[in-house]
């Protein structure tokens, strides 16, 4: 069992909400048994189909860890600093145009690495942030270890740069 903080504690509150339907004794059950819920839902939520569960954990995901995995893109690009500048501007497959550095997908940042000279600690990063995203955009559920390493990310940005 660990402590539960920041954007773990945020999540996994968002995951009770959700699985609970919003029924307010479903989620003081889910609560009360969180971490249980976080590695394995199935058991707890005998209320829903698998699918439901399922749809409902993607749902808090998406809710819960998508802003995270997007505020640390934005923390990634700024870490890189000017090595994003020496890609702007560039158009992409869809014929969008960038030219700002905020502008800049995890995508292009994956399609650029080689010119952007990453570290190792920052190519992890990517391929972490980029994974977990892409994930969620093809509406696969999240692995407890992608979640736990994205939520701890946050604290992690001091010694990134």
């Amino acid at each position: 069992m660990y402590l539960m903080t920041g954007a773990l504690l945020e999540y996994a509150a968002i995951l009770c909400e959700e699985l609970s339907g919003g029924d307010p004794e479903r989620c003081a059950h889910l609560c009360k048994h969180i971490h249980e819920v976080l590695r394995d839902s199935t058991n707890l939520c005998d209320w829903l189909t698998e699918a439901e569960i399922q749809w409902r954990i993607h749902a808090a995901q998406l809710r819960g860890i998508q802003p995270v995995i997007e505020e640390q893109r934005l923390k990634l690009i700024d870490g890189l600093g000017v090595r994003v500048n020496r890609i702007l501007p560039f158009d992409d497959e869809y014929h969008n145009t960038f030219t700002k550095p905020h502008e800049v997908e995890l995508r292009h940042l994956v399609f650029y690495k080689a010119q952007l000279t990453l570290s190792t600690v920052e190519q992890q990063l990517l391929d972490q942030l980029y994974e977990a995203r892409n994930d969620l955009s093809h509406l696969r559920v999240l692995s407890e270890e992608q979640i736990t390493g994205i939520a701890k990310l946050a604290g992690k940005w001091s010694t990134v740069r």
